[in-house]
């Protein structure tokens, strides 16, 4: 029942965008925001077998005890990110039963995916086409499953909206917010530093090359870190651990996978035709910047599978917004649209076979 759920809500966004294509309008922004409302209610409700983390959740969500206790037992709570912790903590207070369960998947539901869609809705020009894409990859691999990656990749895209704006106040409340939830969080930070434009010699055009050059190098992060680097080997044993038992974890890193072959050649093209892309999306320069990063962390960690995976996928959220963008290279748009439909076809079918969603595989 619930894999119908998601195909209808697949054809109505999939239908959204073909009136977006077709009619050159957008459907209302109140419909966005109910399309918003019934993703959280989807993701926060969703049954214990969706997926082998479910059951993870609910053992942590047992596990924890008042909010206080986190505060106090910090050094031996602290392997758990402050909001992983706290907010079963505080629905545990105020409701009893499973109640506090679904509240708590609820609200990771509601911090995953209410700041994306209002991140679509500010900086994308093909709103539908966006959310299909998020539909279609980043909703299955965070909001469904990774729910605390979830949350910050939201909050990583409202970060490079308000950077754009220089509302680096805001933007910097962000990022703390995201650390809160999920360690990997960190990367956010970097975006602080970006600015809203590309030279011609960009750092960004040798950093492509530089990613690439990781590869037959064989280097990475191992290369430079110590042994022992705090909570972050932590993270990095414990991934280890369950991934060698089978409860769940990458093994490797495919470094010329189709995942990031298809993500260099859209970050290539949009650094060739910057100029011609900020013409129709002011928020261009940063948000390619961002992608390029997702790029290079990916290299720079694939010793660390979990950890490559992890940062560049958020990272790489900026794509919902960069790849309808790339519709207006093509002389006839809806040979654009077409091929986002194909793209994101090839991510469902990509995410159903190697997620373990309703057990598939």
């Amino acid at each position: 029942m619930f894999i119908y759920l998601f195909a209808l809500l697949i054809s109505l966004v999939f239908l959204g965008s073909l009136v977006e294509a077709f009619t050159g309008k957008e459907l209302s922004k109140p419909f966005l925001l109910w399309m918003a409302a019934i993703l959280v209610l989807f993701a926060g409700l969703r049954p214990a077998n969706f997926d082998r983390d479910y059951s993870n959740y609910v053992d942590l969500f047992h596990f924890v005890d008042t909010p206080i206790t986190y505060f106090k037992d910090y050094l031996s709570l602290s392997f758990y990110e402050p909001m992983y912790y706290l907010i079963p903590a505080v629905m545990k207070l105020f409701f009893f039963d499973n109640t506090f369960i679904y509240l708590s998947f609820l609200a990771f539901a509601f911090f995953g995916i209410v700041p994306k869609v209002a991140a679509i809705i500010k900086m994308s020009d093909f709103v539908w086409l966006s959310l299909l894409i998020y539909l279609c990859n980043f909703f299955l691999l965070h909001d469904l499953t990774q729910i605390r990656a979830g949350a910050v990749s939201g909050l990583i895209l409202l970060v490079i909206y308000f950077v754009s704006k220089k509302n680096y106040g805001l933007a910097f409340a962000l990022c703390f917010l995201g650390l809160l939830f999920h360690y990997s969080g960190i990367v956010a930070f970097s975006i602080l530093f970006m600015r809203n434009k590309i030279r011609t010699a960009s750092i960004y055009s040798v950093l492509l090359v530089i990613t690439l050059a990781l590869i037959p190098l064989n280097i990475s992060v191992d290369n430079f870190l110590p042994e022992d680097w705090g909570i972050i080997s932590l993270k990095a044993a414990n991934y280890k651990s369950r991934s060698d038992s089978g409860i769940e974890g990458i093994d490797s890193v495919n470094r010329l996978g189709f995942v990031f072959l298809t993500n260099y050649v859209f970050a290539l093209v949009s650094l060739i035709f910057h100029k011609k892309l900020t013409v129709y999306n002011k928020y261009w320069p940063l948000l390619i910047k961002v992608q390029i990063l997702g790029l290079f962390c990916f290299q720079l960690f694939a010793s660390i599978p979990d950890f490559a995976f992890r940062i560049s996928e958020l990272l790489w959220l900026a794509q919902i917004i960069t790849i309808p963008t790339l519709i207006h290279l093509f002389r006839v748009k809806l040979f654009g649209y077409a091929a986002i439909y194909i793209y994101c076809s090839a991510l469902l079918f990509l995410n159903f076979y190697y997620t373990p969603l309703f057990y598939i595989k």
